[in-house]
């Protein structure tokens, strides 16, 4: 059966099994110490920024602004993954269509559904901006993979004594593709 500190086994409602109630607990308890993190150096920062030298310090400004915002971020953080987490199983999660189409359509739809309780004009709004962020947020993906891909810059072979060095294939090709363009 497996060890008891194993996680079970992600499964998915629409292939017949239901999605177990600690992993969704799990997501939500990951994105909460997620939103915690980012929460409190964000309100950290901002406290600093903002407190005064005569009440206390900077320090004790910030940590009173990580004490007060940082909570709320941490859980609003954690019910939109687990908002996210559900509409992405109710999609259908079939890993061939998985891709950044799919990601950003799942993150418009469980904002809109976060935001349905404030009305119809809330509710879109809220989707178009978790659209445009999931575009940023994969635009970005594509970025970074297209800068890691890209192969590195090939080297020279050392010159050895007495031997030219030769030119470069490339050279040839691209000398001999302007003289066919060239005017006579």
């Amino acid at each position: 059966m497996g060890c008891p500190d194993e996680p079970p086994p992600p499964c998915y409602p629409l292939l017949g099994a239901s999605v177990g109630s600690r992993f969704l607990v799990r997501v939500g308890d990951d994105a909460f110490l997620i939103g915690l993190t980012g929460g409190s150096a964000l309100h950290f920062f901002k406290g600093f920024r903002g407190s005064t030298n005569g009440d206390g310090g900077r320090i004790a400004g910030a940590a009173r602004a990580v004490r007060a915002y940082a909570p709320r971020v941490a859980g609003s953080f954690a019910a939109f993954s687990a908002v996210w987490f559900v509409v992405d199983l109710a999609r259908g999660n079939n890993e061939e269509e998985e891709g950044p189409w799919s990601f950003m359509a799942t993150t418009a739809a469980a904002r809109g559904v976060i935001h349905a309780r404030q009305g119809v004009r809330a509710a879109a709004r809220a989707a178009l901006g978790g659209g445009a962020f999931g575009v940023l947020v994969q635009g970005v993906l594509i970025v970074i993979d297209y800068w890691a891909l890209t192969p590195p810059a090939v080297e020279r072979p050392p010159v050895i004594a007495g031997v030219p060095p030769r030119k470069p294939v490339a050279a040839e090709i691209r000398q001999d593709w302007r003289w066919r363009w060239r005017r006579p």
